[in-house]
């Protein structure tokens, strides 16, 4: 099993449930880990892989439309993963909104999803 990581991805985005978030928008942190099992020829060249550039650029397609809840968010972009790279096992996507309209909140909220195929 292989596991192509990309971690402390950062974004300034519009989700959120509330108006202001929408309006002003927040930073996040994406982390994604998508696995499956490789070749026995071993590994030449990026199409013997899931070439990480790809995936980014899924990821920051979905970061870049604002969508109310983080869950639906993480949910796109598997799907996508999915659609583009048939052959992936698992994929874990957390995203984590680093400073909530919560007052006196310290810290981040987020959400993470794990999914089995």
């Amino acid at each position: 099993m292989l596991s192509i990581q990309l971690h402390e991805l950062k974004f300034f985005a519009h989700h959120g449930i509330h108006p202001e978030e929408q309006l002003l928008g927040n930073s996040f942190e994406l982390n994604l880990d998508v696995l499956y099992d490789e070749k026995e020829e071993g590994f030449e060249d990026v199409g013997d892989t899931i070439d990480y550039a790809i995936l980014f650029e899924i990821v920051k397609k979905h970061m870049q439309e604002p969508t109310p809840l983080l869950e639906k968010v993480c949910q796109k972009i598997v799907i996508e993963i999915k659609n583009t790279f048939p052959f992936v096992s698992e994929i874990i996507v957390s995203l984590n909104k680093l400073n909530p309209p919560i007052p006196s909140f310290q810290g981040r909220v987020g959400v993470k999803m794990v999914k089995k195929f």
